[in-house]
């Protein structure tokens, strides 16, 4: 007897798969990359203790979850720590100064 999420996972995959490697293929830029990420993400999203109680919701869940681990493979796994500290410097454009931080 198969578990409830399990099913929600069959569902998901039969149902929405090519809507979602769509979704993943605009987040990332090529259907190659969007595939595993979107592999990844259904990993992530069905093997945490998330529970879902539509199909929707969890769908919504899985897209969140490729945008955030596209957005965290494109910064390349760099993360400011809340005490880091940055450097200021000034940027003049069209007459207007701005500080702008640098790392």
């Amino acid at each position: 007897m198969a578990r409830p999420w399990e099913r929600l996972l069959e569902q998901l995959v039969r149902e929405r798969y090519g809507t979602l490697v769509g979704w993943a293929t605009l987040v990332c830029g090529s259907r190659d990359d969007a595939q595993d990420l979107l592999q990844e993400a259904l990993m992530a999203t069905f093997s945490s203790r998330a529970r879902f109680a539509s199909l929707p919701q969890a769908e919504q869940y899985v897209r969140r979850a490729v945008a955030t681990r596209s957005i965290d493979a494109a910064l390349g796994g760099v993360t400011a720590t809340p005490h880091e500290s940055l450097t200021v410097h000034p940027v003049t454009r069209g007459g207007t100064t701005t500080e702008v931080p640098e790392r």
